[in-house]
């Protein structure tokens, strides 16, 4: 799927409303998400810019297990748009590679996801790794922690006028 082409979608849209629009790349990152030990969650939250929308095209994340960074570590995980509710991935954390793909190959979303202004995300995550991947490295896995830094990929779509109104492109 290519993203730029969904980006334009989306400005294409604007443009067709009336608005002037420019777009650049924009990425999103959350603070690390740090899990302590087996079975515990935590969470982080970002907003986006005031000035413009944002248009989700990607969501990437990497995890560290102890001092290594580790694609084996696993967790459960999702991310929720706090505005409308509308959660990537499912109400239950699922492995976080379903919705967030990995640092070599990020997950691109099946359609651009819009963002308001202003708006809030909240990404979820639990410590599932109970196995111990790197071997005799981790002598502890239950209570190695799992640090996990979440990246949004996407456009910011500046409009002119300011808008604060979500428009989907044509299908």
């Amino acid at each position: 799927m290519d993203t730029k082409l969904m980006a334009d979608d989306v400005a294409l849209a604007y443009r067709r409303a009336g608005f002037k629009v420019r777009t650049h790349p924009y990425f999103l990152t959350f603070p690390d998400i740090v899990l302590a030990t087996l079975n515990t969650k935590a969470f982080a939250q970002v907003s986006t810019d005031t000035d413009s929308l944002f248009v989700m095209l990607q969501i990437n994340h990497r995890k560290q297990y102890g001092l290594f960074p580790v694609a084996e570590a696993g967790c459960g995980m999702k991310i929720t748009d706090l505005q409308n509710s509308y959660t990537f991935g499912e109400q239950d954390l699922v492995p976080s590679e379903s919705i967030a793909g990995s640092g070599e190959a990020p997950s691109i979303l099946a359609f651009p996801y819009t963002l308001a202004p202003g708006s809030r995300l909240r990404a979820e995550a639990i410590h599932l790794a109970g196995h111990n991947p790197g071997g005799t490295v981790f002598p502890n896995p239950d209570t190695t922690s799992i640090t996990v830094t979440v990246t949004i990929v996407g456009v910011k779509l500046v409009t002119w006028p300011f808008t604060r109104q979500i428009l989907m492109p044509e299908v």
